[in-house]
C-alpha cells in the first residue's frame, strides 16, 4: 500500500485533536487539528493529516455515548465507505447534512488500517468503557484490527492502574497501550521522553496496521479462490446433468462418479478434461465413458 490510514478516535474531550497537534509539532510541523466536538457540529467531518508521509492520521468525532448508530458510524468509516472530508451526521444534530454513504466497503488502500482509541487520564468513565465497548472489542478483532490505547494526562508522571484500566477497555494490549503528557493542552514543552512516546505509539500503530492489510489480502485471497472452487465445482456439476438429462444415466451411476472424481481430485472441467483419456477410470458402469469422452471433447473442441 502507499500510504497507512490511521483512525484516532474517543470520548468526546479525551484530547484527540491534543494528540494529533503532539505528532505533529514531533515532525515539526504547526499545529492544524482543532477540537471537532465543538462550534458548528452541521460541519464535522473526517479530517486527514499528515498526508504527505507514507501514513496519515484521521480525526473522526467522539464515540463514546456507544450507542448502536454510532458502532454503525465506525464500522462506515473503517471500511472506507465513509470517505476522508465527507461529513459525519448524526440523528441528534442540530441541523443535520446528510452524506450519502457508499454501500460497498471500500478497496483495501482506501480503508482505515490502524486504530488509536485516545483517553483522558481524569475520565471517570473507565469502568463504563470496559462494559460498553464490548461490541467494538469483538468488531476488532474479528476484522483483524490491533487497537492502540493512548491514555493523555496533566501530570509528572501517569499511572499503571490507568494502562490496565485503558487496555480492558479498548482491547489492546498492554504493550500496545500508553501514557503521554498532554503537553498541547498544559502548554509544556515537548520532553524527550514524549517525543519517544509518540515514536513508540506511531511504530506500534504501524505494525498493527500492517498485520491487518496482511490478513485482510489473505482473507480476500481465500474467498476468491473459495468462490473460483464453487463456480468451477458448478460448472462440472451443470456438465454432468446436462449429460445425465441427454443420456439418460441413473442417479446413482452420476453420484458414483462424482465419488470418483473427489478421490482424483477432479474439482472443474479441466481437471476432466485432463483425464479423458483416462476416463474409464473414473465411470462406474460400461458405455458411460466414451458418451462423456464425446461430449468433453466438442466442449473443448479437441
Amino acid at each position: 500500500m502507499e500510504s497507512v490510514n490511521i483512525l484516532v478516535f474517543g470520548p468526546t474531550g479525551a484530547g484527540k485533536s491534543c494528540f494529533i497537534n503532539s505528532v505533529l509539532r514531533c515532525f515539526g510541523f504547526p499545529d492544524r487539528c482543532v477540537n471537532q466536538d465543538a462550534g458548528d457540529e452541521g460541519t464535522l467531518h473526517l479530517e486527514c493529516f499528515l498526508e504527505k508521509f507514507n501514513f496519515q492520521l484521521v480525526d473522526s468525532r467522539g464515540f463514546f455515548n456507544l450507542r448502536g448508530d454510532y458502532m454503525d458510524e465506525l464500522k462506515n468509516i473503517l471500511s472506507g465507505r465513509m470517505k476522508i472530508n465527507d461529513i459525519i451526521c448524526r440523528k441528534d444534530d442540530e441541523q443535520p447534512k446528510w452524506q450519502p454513504i457508499a454501500k460497498e466497503a471500500a478497496p483495501l488502500k482506501e480503508r482505515i488500517h490502524g486504530l488509536i482509541c485516545v483517553l483522558d487520564f481524569d475520565d471517570g468513565r473507565f469502568e463504563q468503557y470496559q462494559v460498553k465497548m464490548e461490541e467494538y472489542r469483538s468488531f476488532f478483532k474479528e476484522e483483524g484490527y490491533s487497537p492502540v490505547s493512548v491514555v493523555l494526562h496533566k501530570r509528572d508522571t501517569g499511572d499503571e492502574d490507568r494502562t490496565t484500566d485503558a487496555a480492558l477497555a479498548v482491547g489492546a494490549a498492554a504493550d500496545r497501550t500508553f501514557q503521554l503528557t498532554n503537553h498541547i493542552a498544559m502548554e509544556t514543552d515537548f520532553s524527550v521522553k514524549s517525543k519517544a512516546t509518540i515514536a513508540e505509539i506511531l511504530e506500534s500503530t504501524l505494525i498493527g496496521a500492517e498485520q491487518y492489510a496482511r490478513l485482510t489480502m489473505l482473507g480476500e485471497k481465500r474467498k476468491k479462490t473459495e468462490i473460483k472452487k464453487q463456480n468451477d465445482r458448478l460448472d462440472l456439476d451443470m456438465f454432468l446433468e446436462r449429460m445425465q438429462s441427454k443420456y439418460l444415466f441413473k442417479d446413482e451411476e452420476i453420484a458414483k462418479f462424482k465419488e470418483s472424481c473427489l478421490e482424483e481430485d477432479v474439482t472443474n472441467m479441466e481437471h476432466l478434461k485432463e483425464l479423458r483419456d483416462d476416463m474409464g477410470s473414473l465411470v462406474p458402469v460400461w458405455g458411460m465413458a466414451p458418451l462423456l469422452k464425446f461430449e468433453i471433447d466438442k466442449l473443448f473442441g479437441c
